[in-house]
């Protein structure tokens, strides 16, 4: 029986993307979703580089269209008013 692999784009914003991947099969008529699998990715350096390494061409073509060529700047986060004594 050969499956039927479904991406979606969830969310799309400067910062981020949510990508949903189905594997379905067909039974009867309809299909059946067997797998769901969502995964985020950072307007990063790493984000990119995941993303390039798990979604086919036309999912990169359309994320990168949004984001443009250069990552977003990472939040700076302050530890130090967080530590706990």
């Amino acid at each position: 029986m050969d499956t039927i692999k479904n991406i979606r784009i969830t969310d799309l914003t400067q910062r981020f993307v949510n990508i949903v991947v189905e594997e379905a099969i067909q039974r009867n008529g309809q299909e059946i979703i067997i797998d769901s699998c969502a995964s985020s990715y950072q307007n990063s350096s790493f984000g990119r580089a995941r993303l390039q390494n798990d979604m086919p061409e036309w999912v990169l073509n359309s994320v990168f269209a949004a984001w443009g060529d250069t990552p977003t700047p990472s939040e700076e986060t302050n530890n130090s008013n967080n530590e706990i004594s």
